[in-house]
């Protein structure tokens, strides 16, 4: 657990670094996140998401997402979800992109750090874009770290970083490799028994290959409803 902690600081140092030493040119985006997940029946579970990325120095809609998939709560630690995300890519003046995303996710506990919980994601994604005949697939893993500020349901202050890697290319520009790197800070504060808000700062670092890094500086503000 000590060298899970350590490797843990690390990531979320690495990720939290000032892009001054990056070669892209920054962008400010505001990404927006409506959630509802949990149980619907018995071990069942469900999942819909609603997000509008807002980039170009938060003046133009890059990006919108809708995320479905139904899961299966294994135990209290354990939750896998299948779906499906329609993902469309705003590229004014040229055509929109679509894009088809099939995805599979398991959520799981890891450990603690002191009074902080550990959390991680695994998340398997299969991407096509229309006009396009190729899967991309894509592995990305969070850690999740959660710090409470007070006690019972209360405030919390949380972080995370996140790898993106293309396991394969593919005929519409996806490369093999390390695709992005995401690293937030923020605070989460209970709406009411099942909701919650979260905002902060996401730092994402995109490699495109042939071309230098890109860094984007993003608002991120999710609202979460459980079932």
């Amino acid at each position: 657990m000590r060298r899970f902690a350590i490797s843990a600081a690390g990531l979320l140092a690495l990720a939290a670094a000032p892009a001054v030493a990056a070669a892209g040119e920054p962008d400010a985006q505001l990404w927006t996140t409506a959630i509802a997940n949990g149980p619907v029946a018995g071990d069942f579970a469900a999942w819909v998401e609603v997000q509008a990325r807002i980039g170009d120095d938060v003046s133009q809609l890059r990006q919108s997402k809708l995320r479905v998939a139904l899961g299966y709560r294994f135990s209290d630690a354990l939750t896998v979800y299948g779906g499906y995300a329609f993902v469309t890519s705003h590229r004014s003046p040229a055509a929109d992109a679509t894009e088809h995303r099939l995805w599979q996710q398991a959520s799981y506990p890891v450990g603690s750090l002191g009074p902080a919980r550990v959390t991680g994601r695994t998340r398997l994604e299969q991407r096509s874009f229309e006009g396009s005949g190729d899967v991309g697939w894509r592995l990305r893993q969070q850690i999740r770290v959660g710090l409470p500020l007070t006690a019972g349901r209360g405030a919390s202050l949380t972080g995370s970083v996140e790898l993106l890697i293309a396991l394969n290319d593919a005929d519409w520009g996806g490369r093999q490799g390390l695709d992005q790197v995401r690293g937030f800070a923020g605070i989460s504060v209970p709406l009411g028994p099942k909701q919650v808000i979260e905002a902060g700062y996401l730092q994402q670092r995109v490699q495109r290959s042939g071309l230098s890094e890109q860094v984007n500086h993003v608002g991120v503000i999710t609202i979460a409803h459980r079932f």
